[in-house]
């Protein structure tokens, strides 16, 4: 009788250190994938800010002699002229999130209208701060020198504990539009 008893407490103890096990290589597991998807995020995000700063927002008012460069200004969006290298013609630039998904805020880039990047989702809202040359908060066109963009961008995660997490990542760009100094 006492070997029996033994042996069942020695099962007891052993289930649970193997539910134990168990659940600590799960949580190890989404983990690794949480951090695996954090890891893209920061990629593509980057990725598509760089794209962004280096693509988009250095060419404002590039070959624009005529007209202020600057079409639209606001919040959540930002339009402007450059003049494309490869045609000589001027393109309007349209930086832009959208209205709220289920995913996300959507974020787009056109060139004359027509969709050239995106959508890429933001957690938050897109937030375009504008400066003047006493790099002054302006929401005047014709004063714009600089601006600050703000972009969350988000991925959701592994569910762990029958909740879902979402991952974020914040990348601020500032720009100094050297073609609207020099003019």
């Amino acid at each position: 009788m006492h070997s029996f008893l033994d042996i069942i407490g020695a099962a007891a103890i052993g289930g649970i250190l193997l539910v134990s096990m168990l659940n600590a290589m799960f949580t190890m597991q989404a983990n690794g994938n949480n951090l695996n998807r954090f890891m893209q995020l920061i990629e593509i995000s980057e990725d598509v800010s760089d794209t962004i700063d280096s693509l988009y927002l250095s060419k404002v008012g590039l070959g624009v002699d005529s007209l202020f460069p600057i079409v639209e200004n606001s919040k959540n969006r930002f339009k402007f002229l450059t003049k494309n290298p490869t045609t000589n013609f001027l393109d309007t630039i349209l930086i832009a999130q959208e209205d709220s998904t289920a995913k996300g805020y959507p974020l787009k880039v056109y060139r004359n209208s027509a969709l050239e990047m995106g959508p890429f989702w933001l957690g938050d809202s897109l937030d375009f701060t504008y400066y003047n040359s006493s790099e002054s908060e302006t929401s005047l066109i014709d004063s714009i020198h600089s601006l600050r963009m703000a972009a969350e961008y988000t991925s959701s995660s592994f569910p762990s504990q029958r909740k879902l997490v979402t991952v974020k990542n914040e990348i601020v760009i500032w720009k100094y539009f050297k073609s609207i100094y020099l003019r």
